[in-house]
């Protein structure tokens, strides 16, 4: 009887393990297909606008729920516009073609608009094309984060998409233009989190939902002081530090 109960037991345990590994693969595989994509990827998937939100706003109620609502978020009509004008505003996570598993989003809003955002007055539906700077000239903007986020099957790839943003926000301080200030809606505890990973503060409760964070991009954030980001670091440090002798 002690024979057949540790073979019992023997094959459960073996059965586990194979689960386990298994999943343990198909977590690293998903990992290893994840890659970067943006507008070059839309057009060849002859998306438009409103088709690539169709499929943004779907993967926000999956990450977010319900709280999410269009009087909250707006539409696909009303982003569309905003996303095809960027493109540097935004990237996605894709687990191959039209698969979409996880994106940021920041909008370089008008100083009027982001000043609603800090005192937490300012809902996403609000926001169209006409409140947005262009990212073409040089020059200091605002940056509200809108949203960044990722399946929890695809979470290996996390790291990607913020290697991506923090390349993008570096791509664009070699052309000249820079954040003065980061604001952001968090409604999640994992957006919480990530907001303080950032080095933000929280400055108050939004109106309607979720905590508002904040920080100043000069000086360059402590938590932000990391080898990789050095040269980012250091030109966003030389670029407020040459404005502030100059204006002295």
């Amino acid at each position: 009887m002690t024979q057949i109960i540790l073979v019992i037991i023997g094959a459960a345990l073996g059965k586990l393990t194979e689960l386990l590994f298994e999943a343990f693969y198909k977590r690293r595989h998903k990992q290893a297909a994840t890659s970067i994509a943006g507008l070059e990827d839309i057009t060849a998937w002859e998306w438009d606008g409103v088709k690539l939100l169709t499929k943004l706003i779907e993967l926000d109620r999956r990450l977010i729920g319900n709280v999410l609502t269009e009087p909250r978020e707006g539409t696909a009509k009303q982003w569309a516009s905003i996303f095809v004008n960027n493109p540097q505003s935004w990237a996605m996570l894709i687990n191959g073609p039209k698969q979409i598993v996880g994106y940021w989003h920041f909008a370089p809003l008008r100083d009027d608009m982001f000043e609603r955002a800090k005192r937490g007055e300012l809902l996403d539906s609000e926001i169209w094309l006409d409140a947005i700077e262009s990212l073409e000239v040089p020059g200091h903007y605002n940056l509200y984060f809108v949203l960044i986020g990722v399946l929890p099957d695809y979470q290996a790839g996390f790291g990607k998409l913020i290697e991506a943003f923090f390349s993008r926000i570096e791509w664009l301080a070699e052309r000249g233009i820079f954040f003065r200030e980061v604001c952001a809606n968090a409604f999640t505890h994992h957006g919480k989190r990530l907001c303080e990973g950032f080095g933000m503060e929280k400055t108050c409760d939004h109106r309607e939902f979720g905590l508002v964070y904040f920080t100043a991009l000069s000086p360059w954030p402590e938590r932000l002081k990391h080898r990789r980001w050095e040269n980012l670091a250091a030109m966003y440090d030389r670029e407020f530090s040459s404005r502030l002798i100059a204006k002295g």
